[in-house]
């Protein structure tokens, strides 16, 4: 099947989408926050306001890649649907408002695509890490030839942890400790025995926003933010900065941050601080490259979801 294709990506805080040619030419990126798994680490269900806001975010994407003629699009859910009771509820919605019906992966698959798409334009015979920091999962994977070797989906996420330890606000010192012991167990026991990697991509929004802070753009501009690489010490300077004002104080001093991340960038950036410390690196590369990037290579080689 020839291109265009397009990939949305359903997650617990925001709907991607990535439309390309059959060439694999960028023809429009989307991004729009929808807090979709707001409350679901509590009760397991989805609000009925989120399951609106993300379906008329998805029919929009939808929308603008019919516009495009694309010949196929594939439209992925992860954690908040798939941690969800009633998800089905979820699914049937955007079924009926756009005639397509998301895939619900499974953390195993979550973590394939990203690193599929993450390493897709990385040397081949380097033994590469990614983080994929979500709003509730994040996936760890290790591997090289654009094969993971170890993969995990955990249950740690910057929504879902901003929850469990009420850190949409400010977050006192103390707060980030009890945070980073936490994150650092939980991965030093899902890594125990991992390869050590030669490298670390990091995907996904929390990583891509600090690259951005840290690049200096006031238009976030993917190809400045792609390739970016982040020293611990910046991350943390960073972290400490933002921890110490408010939500709405951190958007005017960081405009480049999306709003609907600026109450959840902390723990995002703290979960981000662990994994490097877990993985023994000092630096993380940021990666425009991700798990829609996956989602395409799919679309394009159907026969590799086989493989």
């Amino acid at each position: 099947m020839n291109g265009p294709y397009a990939a949305i990506d359903c997650g617990s805080n925001s709907i991607r989408l990535l439309v390309v040619d059959d060439q694999g030419h960028v023809l429009a990126r989307g991004l729009r926050v929808t807090r979709l798994g707001e409350g679901v680490d509590a009760s397991g269900m989805l609000d009925d306001a989120a399951i609106a806001r993300t379906v008329d975010a998805i029919g929009g994407f939808v929308s603008e890649a019919r516009r495009f003629a694309a010949q196929a699009i594939r439209i992925v859910a992860t954690s908040a649907v798939r941690d969800a009771r009633d998800r089905d509820r979820f699914l049937d919605a955007v079924t009926a408002a756009t005639g397509e019906r998301p895939d619900v992966l499974e953390g195993e698959d979550e973590a394939r695509l990203s690193f599929a798409g993450a390493t897709s334009d990385q040397p081949r015979d380097e033994l590469l890490a990614i983080v994929d920091i979500g709003g509730g999962s994040t996936e760890l994977v290790v591997g090289r030839d654009r094969i993971p070797d170890r993969f995990i989906s955990t249950q740690i996420g910057c929504v879902r942890h901003s929850e469990r330890f009420d850190a949409h606000g400010i977050v006192a010192p103390a707060r980030l400790l009890e945070m980073d012991a936490f994150f650092e167990t939980a991965f030093g026991e899902a890594l125990a025995g991992w390869p050590a990697p030669m490298r670390l991509l990091g995907v996904a929004g929390t990583v891509t926003s600090l690259a951005a802070i840290d690049v200096g753009v006031t238009t976030y501009d993917p190809d400045r933010v792609h390739g970016h690489v982040l020293d611990r010490h910046t991350i943390e300077h960073l972290r400490a900065d933002l921890a110490s004002i408010e939500p709405g104080r951190r958007l005017a001093r960081y405009p480049i941050l999306s709003a609907g991340r600026e109450d959840v960038i902390v723990v995002g950036a703290s979960i981000l601080l662990a994994a490097m410390r877990t993985f023994a690196v000092e630096t993380v590369t940021a990666s425009e490259r991700e798990i829609l990037h996956g989602v395409i290579q799919d679309l394009r080689d159907p026969d590799r979801r086989e493989r």
